[in-house]
């Protein structure tokens, strides 16, 4: 590591600790005279900071540039990652140009699995994917959709907004 680099991280370091104080040691004191927390303080019993973390790392698991890698993540995601978050690294995935090609034939494969997440999630997981990983193959994506509509009630209004969007998109892209 540069020096260069030491020093903005001395003084990132400086600045999250004086922006820790809030309004300073006289408004912190004023509070605690007052029977009240900080906001800080406050936030700090409600959040596990471990959860930030989770999170950060699951984001990540959405980040890989190699097709291995991304498929080893997803065969991750589904086997290991608590149902409650499966839907975080797979929206990042969603989003990352790398992934692209590869996950419209991922979610039809895993599509039994996907439905099981929780409406919300699934409904996030859609919106992410459709719009974005459904880009030259719009009647495909389309066509899949529709006989999926006629089938099951599950995410239909999402499922025709992420449509829309997908042909926004690909307007745009052919433009």
């Amino acid at each position: 590591m540069s020096e260069g680099q030491k020093k903005l991280i001395q003084k990132l370091r400086e600045k999250k600790a004086k922006a820790a104080l809030g309004g300073g040691p006289r408004s912190i004191e004023k509070q605690h005279e007052g029977g009240r927390l900080s906001a800080r303080e406050r936030i700090s019993r409600l959040v596990d900071p471990s959860s930030f973390q989770e999170m950060n790392m699951l984001a990540a698991l959405g980040c890989f540039k190699e097709r291995g890698l991304l498929e080893r993540a997803q065969q991750y995601i589904l086997e290991k990652v608590p149902a409650r978050n499966k839907f975080v690294p797979i929206t990042y995935m969603a989003a990352n140009p790398h992934a692209l090609p590869y996950m419209w034939e991922w979610y039809s494969s895993n599509l039994e699995a996907l439905e099981k997440f929780h409406p919300m999630h699934y409904e996030r997981v859609i919106a992410a994917l459709v719009p974005l990983c459904g880009l030259g193959r719009e009647e495909e994506i389309d066509s899949f959709f529709q006989g999926y509509m006629a089938k099951k009630e599950k995410a239909k209004d999402v499922i025709k907004l992420s449509l829309e969007r997908l042909k926004i998109n690909s307007r745009m892209r052919n433009s």
